[in-house]
């Protein structure tokens, strides 16, 4: 199999095949496959899956956070098959994942988890530093829509089922640090100038 260097991932070599089904699963969404579907994924509307549930949907939904790494250039993926882990200050919250899909694919996810530490952009000082008091809150750590699927408000809807579910209103919600320029302005455009940032 001949191996291609992609300029959408740099310093990155990959079978040919494997790198244009990359690029259909980030430009379509990743199909919905029996295993799945039958672990309770719907093939069209919301779904909502946790660390702890069904190990198909869990692995599905770790598929989906390597996209989310791969398009977004980050080290890591942003889900864990663990049923909870400890993050920075050793203190343990659960990951769940968000779906949207359409037809028997994925069109938008979502990273989601409990954070005891969101602070309000707005209380940041001109050095940098963020003073005042901590918030516990329901944190967007990602959220990623494919490309073909931008632009029709999919990631405003996706929020607003994070916040039904979550029984918390959107302008409580925290948002995972660092933003893109798109994140910020669904942010901004959701919550106004000000948020919370986890």
């Amino acid at each position: 199999m001949p191996l291609i260097d992609c300029e959408c991932w740099p310093h990155i070599l990959v079978s040919a095949m494997k790198h244009w089904h990359n690029h259909r699963v980030w430009e379509r969404g990743k199909p919905i496959t029996r295993a799945p579907y039958s672990a309770g994924i719907a093939l069209d509307g919301f779904s909502v899956v946790s660390c702890a549930g069904p190990p198909a949907a869990v692995d599905f939904c770790y598929l989906l956070a390597q996209t989310f790494r791969r398009q977004g250039g980050y080290d890591f993926a942003a889900w864990s098959a663990w049923a909870s882990v400890d993050d920075d200050d050793e203190l343990a919250y659960h990951a769940r994942m968000f779906l949207w899909a359409q037809q028997g694919a994925v069109r938008a996810w979502a990273v989601v988890r409990d954070r005891e530490r969101a602070y309000w952009t707005g209380d940041v000082s001109e050095d940098g530093r963020i003073p005042g008091q901590a918030h516990d809150c329901v944190s967007i750590d990602t959220i990623f829509v494919v490309k073909n699927a931008r632009r029709h408000g999919l990631a405003r809807r996706l929020v607003a089922e994070i916040a039904r579910v979550s029984t918390a209103p959107i302008s409580a919600l925290g948002w995972g640090a660092p933003l893109s320029d798109d994140g910020k302005a669904l942010a901004q455009s959701l919550m106004g100038t000000h948020f919370w940032l986890t």
